[in-house]
């Protein structure tokens, strides 16, 4: 609780509170109840379990019990946006929080799933000038002494639509029939939307449960926003909103 207090987030909630409770002492109604208002918007969205609750909805229908594996399938595409190339790592690679989707992926690979796994993602500035993601991962995997699986990596994709289209190009070319999508559990929903209207027979297999892990893990309330919980929140409206902009463009 005390490390709040070194957020900068905690000082900008604590302007928010200071200037709406100062503004209405001044009887200048409306902008105190503006400032107030925003100050408890941050503290649900930032201190309470709703994101995570919410994210639980999107993320339910693809939990499964740990050593549950799909059927075999003639391919696993993992989605990019779970690590970046670095300079700097031993490994090559900057592993952030939904890691756990190369993880599961790499997974799916070792218990016999595929024997095909395709990498996703984008490129990031390197020493080396801009870098594949996807085939420093591979490069890793690869390294790593296990020939369990052919794999390859998709061009440059900025989103989960152009990974969709790039693995409906593969499969054409690879004469692959059904693959098995590996992503954020909470994103699955948009990602499967998409491969489908690319037209991949896709079955979605989920990892980095957000929203399940912080509701089993129990976090306590909290009236100051913390910065973890309101990340929740905006992994939430990220896909929320992109489902409906899919949607109003065809994409999914």
């Amino acid at each position: 609780m005390l490390d709040l207090l070194f957020q900068p987030l905690t000082w900008g909630w604590l302007m928010l509170v200071w200037f709406g409770a100062r503004a209405l002492r001044a009887r200048r109604r409306a902008e105190g109840f503006v400032g107030l208002l925003l100050a408890g918007l941050l503290s649900i969205s930032g201190g309470t379990p709703l994101p995570a609750w919410c994210l639980s909805r999107l993320e339910l229908p693809f939990a499964h019990p740990a050593g549950g594996f799909p059927k075999p399938a003639d391919a696993v595409v993992m989605l990019g946006g779970g690590h970046s190339a670095s300079s700097w790592e031993s490994t090559g690679i900057d592993a952030n929080p939904s890691f756990d989707r190369a993880l599961a992926a790499w997974q799916l690979v070792r218990t016999g799933t595929a024997t095909n796994l395709v990498l996703g993602g984008g490129l990031s500035p390197t020493r080396d000038g801009r870098t594949s993601d996807g085939e420093r991962l591979a490069a890793w995997l690869r390294a790593s002494g296990e020939q369990r699986a052919t794999i390859q990596v998709l061009p440059d994709c900025r989103t989960t639509g152009d990974e969709a289209r790039a693995s409906a190009t593969l499969a054409r070319e690879q004469g692959w029939h059904r693959i098995v999508l590996v992503t954020s559990a909470a994103h699955l929903p948009r990602a499967l939307s998409a491969f489908r209207t690319a037209g991949v027979d896709a079955v979605g297999f989920g990892s980095d449960f957000r929203g399940l892990d912080k509701l089993e893990q129990g976090r306590e309330w909290t009236v100051i926003p913390n910065p973890e919980t309101l990340s929740s929140t905006r992994r939430l409206l990220h896909e929320v909103i992109g489902r409906i902009w899919y949607r109003a463009t065809g994409k999914g």
